[in-house]
């Protein structure tokens, strides 16, 4: 049973339909945020385009920070299928969501059986910020961790990049000789990371890094969304306008614009008319505008 609501009144799915058409009509500046499977992204950014509007995830921001990578930069890239049965050595980078930890167990309980065959070596590069990583998932991996102290993810990333060229540096890493070390000694080592933990700018070193191990021998990384649903709204923008989420439309063509479509600051500059929530999960509050600083 549909259940709707203009204002505080329950009303008919019919009368609420006719409502959002009007409101829907008499907007200048729609803006949508979603949250949704693919079909409601479908319908969504079909509206939008419609309309002249824009769209964003709910977790736009962590969406686009992903995604800056990217679209800006680029990098080196494997799959979880080639860390299980080719790497030896696999380090850790920030804080890996928990519905990813499954995953990163069953790396732990099995050894590669292609290429480089050593039993897994397991490292954890962590900031100030970084929060632990559970221990029942960190005990049969026997993650070393490499950090310094009041260091955030970022900085300790730049840090580790220098030290790994040799370089001098004011601060130091913990356990630094021993991941230099394994790093030798590995045939194929692998960085895993997620967006929800590293800003753009640690990202784009973390891929420098590895574009410098690469000079000498073989190295990659593997992306692990921080939200695979914002990823789900995402592919399914790329694949109808070319572009990701933070797109607008203007006379029906889309454009992409990371800060002139963020639905959040259009909101709190009051840029748009009009806020079209949606989400296909039950007993979730629609998000509202931030108060400006």
């Amino acid at each position: 049973m549909s259940v709707a609501w203009i204002g505080s009144q329950p009303v008919s799915l019919t009368d609420a339909i006719q409502n959002a058409v009007k409101l829907l009509a008499s907007s200048r500046c729609p803006v949508f945020s979603l949250d949704t499977d693919v079909h409601g992204t479908r319908s969504a950014i079909a509206l939008a385009t419609i309309l002249g509007g824009a769209y964003d995830h709910t977790r736009g921001r962590l969406l686009a920070n992903e995604i800056a990578l990217i679209t800006d930069h680029g990098g080196m890239f494997t799959t979880p299928g080639e860390v299980r049965r080719r790497c030896s050595l696999i380090v850790l980078v920030g804080e890996i969501p928990v519905f990813h930890h499954a995953l990163l167990q069953t790396w732990a309980s099995s050894k590669p059986d292609l290429g480089d065959k050593h039993s897994r070596h397991w490292f954890h590069v962590a900031g100030a910020e970084t929060n632990s990583l559970d221990n029942k998932l960190l005990r049969p991996m026997k993650a070393v961790p490499v950090g310094g102290e009041k260091l955030s993810l970022n900085a300790a990333l730049a840090v580790l990049r220098a030290q790994l060229q040799n370089r001098q540096t004011i601060s130091s890493l913990s356990n630094i000789d021993r991941l230099k070390s394994a790093l030798t000694a590995a045939q194929f080592p692998v960085f895993v990371f997620s967006g929800g933990s590293v800003e753009t700018a640690g990202l784009v070193m973390l891929q420098d890094l590895i574009a410098d191990l690469n000079k000498k021998g073989r190295a990659s990384s593997l992306f692990l969304p921080a939200d695979d649903d914002a990823w789900g709204s995402a592919l399914t923008s790329l694949w109808m306008t070319g572009f990701p989420p933070r797109t607008g439309f203007i006379n029906s063509l889309p454009s992409y614009d990371p800060v002139r479509w963020d639905v959040q600051r259009m909101l709190r500059q009051k840029e748009a008319d009009l806020h079209v929530w949606v989400s296909t999960r039950e007993g979730e509050a629609s998000p509202k505008g931030e108060r400006p600083d």
